[in-house]
């Protein structure tokens, strides 16, 4: 019976164990989980105005036929979703090529026509024309983008361009968002904007109740 009763003993106390421990991380995950919903809700705030602001601003026809205020189309093209592909790379080379700094030919090849200009160019410029120089001096075969245009000649171009790599935009994208700083114009985005200012806000409030807590009481 003794053996009995300490085996007994023995589970009771184990389980009693196992189910403060419970206790603890069930207390912790609630305390984790309150101090990060004012966070979690104005990050969702956050990012439904996010939305509704680049909705607003895709729904918007802009009457303007030349680039605002100097700048490239890549810039423009980085300002409208704040990021850049091949759609920018792309309309940099068409721009090089009105400006006669490059010729575009129907073998997918960039030729440089005026070096004296090339020395001038913007970083983000000199990339896009290595991205798609070396994407198609490689064996392997790469996507190509088809496309009929129209030179400054009013000579029409059927282009096979190879699609630049990731790290080629990556590149480009990091040297387009330079360019625009030294301009001062912001290149973070809404959604990232709001983001900061929820996480300040929602520090603040998860730690308004440790800060009234250790507030001594003036109430006698």
């Amino acid at each position: 019976m003794n053996f009995l009763a300490q085996s007994f003993s023995g589970d009771l106390q184990g389980f009693s164990a196992i189910l403060a421990i419970s206790l603890i991380i069930l207390g912790i995950g609630l305390l984790t989980t309150l101090l990060l919903s004012p966070f979690m809700f104005i990050l969702g705030k956050a990012n439904k105005q996010a939305e509704k602001y680049k909705l607003q601003r895709l729904n918007v026809v802009v009457a303007q036929y030349e680039p605002p205020l100097g700048l490239s189309p890549a810039e423009i093209g980085y300002l409208y979703d704040m990021k850049c592909d091949n759609k920018e790379i792309l309309a940099t080379l068409f721009s090089l090529e009105l400006r006669g700094v490059i010729r575009l030919s129907s073998e997918s090849k960039i030729e440089v026509i005026r070096p004296e200009a090339y020395d001038g160019l913007a970083e983000y410029e000199k990339i896009a024309i290595r991205a798609v120089d070396e994407s198609a001096s490689l064996n392997e075969q790469r996507p190509t983008l088809p496309i009929d245009f129209i030179g400054p000649n009013n000579e029409i171009y059927k282009l096979e361009l190879p699609l630049p790599y990731k790290k080629s935009i990556s590149a480009f994208t990091k040297a387009v968002r330079g360019s625009l700083k030294t301009k001062n114009i912001p290149t973070r985005s809404f959604f990232a904007s709001l983001s900061v200012r929820a996480f300040i806000i929602a520090v603040f409030i998860s730690l308004l109740p440790m800060l009234s807590a250790g507030t001594p009481s003036t109430i006698n």
